[in-house]
Parts: C-alpha cells; sequence; structure tokens
C-alpha cells in the first residue's frame, strides 16, 4: 500500500495536497501527514515502545484530527511518508516469527504484532482513498495503479 499511496500522492499539484477539496474537507497535507505519525507509531508499538510522546507533539484540528505542521510541504510530506513505511518495514523484517505473533499494545488494545503491522496497510488504503478522490476531483479519472504506466 506503501507504493500505491505514494505514487498517488505524487501525481497531485502542490496546490492540491495544501488546500482542502470544497473548503470544508481536510486537507491532504494533513492526512498524508497523520499517516506518517500513524506508521511511524506503529514502528514504536512494534519495537514495544510507547508512541504517546510522538502523537503528544502532534497540532489537533477543531475534531482531533492530526494537522501537518505549517511549513510542510507535499514533498516533504512524501518524503516523510516514505521513510515511516521503511521504518516500520524494517522493524518487521527484523522480527521473528514468535514475535511477531506476540502482544503488543496497539491503538485497539493488545494484539498479535502482525495485527499491528497490517494496520499499516488498512489505515494507508483508507486514506488512499481520500488521495484518489482528489485526483478525480482535479480531472484525473485514470487507474494510476495500472502496470504499463
Amino acid at each position: 500500500m506503501g507504493g500505491f499511496f505514494a505514487k498517488d500522492l505524487s501525481l497531485l499539484s502542490e496546490a492540491q495536497v495544501m488546500n482542502s477539496p470544497g473548503g470544508a474537507a481536510r486537507r491532504p497535507i494533513d492526512y498524508v501527514h497523520e499517516v506518517t505519525v500513524v506508521n511511524r507509531g506503529i514502528a514504536c508499538q512494534l519495537r514495544g515502545e510507547d508512541p504517546s510522546a510522538l502523537f503528544g507533539e502532534q497540532s489537533h484540528d477543531e475534531n482531533k484530527f492530526i494537522v501537518a505542521p505549517s511549513s510542510l510541504t507535499a514533498v516533504e510530506a512524501l518524503d516523510n511518508f516514505k521513510a515511516s513505511v521503511a521504518e516500520v518495514r524494517g522493524v518487521v523484517e527484523s522480527m521473528s516469527e514468535e514475535d511477531m505473533l506476540s502482544l503488543r499494545m496497539s491503538f485497539f488494545g493488545e494484539r498479535p504484532a502482525y495485527w499491528v503491522a497490517q494496520f499499516v496497510a488498512i489505515h494507508t488504503n483508507y486514506h488512499n482513498g481520500q488521495l484518489n478522490l482528489v485526483q478525480g476531483l482535479g480531472g484525473d479519472g485514470k487507474n494510476n495503479w495500472s502496470r504499463s504506466e
């Protein structure tokens, strides 16, 4: 999912990433930043660390959604996202089968580590749907996941 998300994000213009579709929806920069922070939090959980400080550093909107720092650009957000996926992947690849079955504290209570790791794909895919909607609203109706590209 990381590759699909990164590709879809890279196809949006800076203006599409930085602005609210319709004036009321969340800005893509904000949920891209959220996905990055959640990925980093999951990496912490998989290592058995508490991600509370990471989440405590974040700004939130009136709906308690994470908001990107005002200085964050679309290019930086893409690079940060890719780094967060690589961080989770590195943790997972270093884990034994026994580690993957052991319990970790997650955002949803104790779960096996493999379940915690899978949430990266689930959460990324959810927000990738939002990126796809922004693409469509901007006139890009193609399937950008095609192998032929």
